[in-house]
């Protein structure tokens, strides 16, 4: 998440408190083997 990484949900919950509503962010995830990189407006 915005270039960090995150171990566990706990952590990914946490990290979104720091963001704000409506706010865009950068997620990287590794859907079958492929690294993706989502921009999520919250």
């Amino acid at each position: 998440m915005e270039g960090k990484p995150v171990g566990d949900i706990y952590e990914y919950m946490n990290r979104l408190a720091d963001f704000r509503v409506g706010q865009r962010i950068s997620m990287e995830i590794l859907r079958d083997g492929v690294k993706q990189i989502l921009i999520v407006e919250l």
